[in-house]
């Protein structure tokens, strides 16, 4: 498949649905958490695997230490979306795209401008006061000395991101499930059917799956179309008159 046929396929769907894999959030700047290069720098560094660290049992009882490295490893990171994510606001905007799930908790696709997304494991930028029920802003948790708590009622406020050892939320599982289900389009961005996703790709009926990522998977013929490299190179290339971005010029949308 080449960038003109994919031009066609976008031109021609009106309900497209966008899965974003882990290589869209690398690719703008933040660490590649989960691979084995930084699991071996992080136990190193922390005596702990991530897997012990992030997990709902160590922030329950060790949550001064659970946050002294949250905010080192995950909130002092910042980056601007990439050219990808400004593409897909635009898809949106001209009411190709529909929807794009992500497991992503760095609000990548909302600060480039989308507004129906579901993330699955929640975000860093938004944080809530179990107790109470107050929310406080990422900056807050930055700023904050120590463990962050509640200016309400003390308590220990709590990113709204899904920890191991927690479900995920049915309701995001459902959704995403729907819209998937219902697309007649599904664009597989820097992920495929044995990743992140593969759980949910199954649930696409149509045929028009495109998956773009750089690497083979022997699983990848489950697609309808397939093309190798980072989506940020394919993306990018799309038409000004498909999708029209003067991408030094936009602002971030921060939330």
């Amino acid at each position: 498949m080449n960038i003109i046929q994919l031009e066609e396929l976008i031109s021609n769907s009106q309900n497209i649905v966008c899965i974003n894999g882990r290589g869209m959030t690398y690719d703008c700047g933040y660490p590649e958490y989960w691979t084995q290069n930084y699991s071996y720098y992080f136990e190193n560094k922390y005596g702990k695997s991530m897997e012990e660290i992030y997990n709902i049992g160590f922030y329950s009882t060790r949550s001064k230490e659970f946050f002294e490295i949250y905010k080192e490893e995950i909130l002092k990171f910042k980056f601007k979306p990439s050219l990808s994510y400004y593409k897909l606001a635009q898809l949106e905007k001209i009411g190709r795209l529909k929807c794009c799930i992500t497991k992503g908790i760095f609000n990548l696709a909302q600060r480039a401008g989308c507004k129906n997304v579901i993330d699955i494991y929640g975000n860093v930028y938004d944080n809530i006061c179990p107790k109470c029920g107050q929310r406080y802003s990422v900056d807050y948790m930055i700023q904050s000395k120590g463990l962050p708590k509640c200016l309400e009622c003390n308590s220990a406020i709590r990113p709204d991101v899904k920890m191991i050892g927690e479900l995920i939320d049915n309701n995001k599982v459902t959704k995403a499930m729907n819209a998937i289900s219902t697309a007649d389009m599904l664009l597989i961005l820097d992920t495929g059917y044995n990743g992140e996703f593969k759980e949910y790709l199954s649930h696409y009926y149509g045929n028009k799956a495109v998956l773009i990522k750089d690497t083979y998977h022997e699983s990848d013929k489950l697609a309808n179309y397939i093309i190798y490299d980072k989506s940020k190179n394919v993306l990018t290339k799309l038409s000004d008159e498909k999708v029209h971005i003067i991408y030094d010029k936009l602002e971030v949308v921060n939330h």
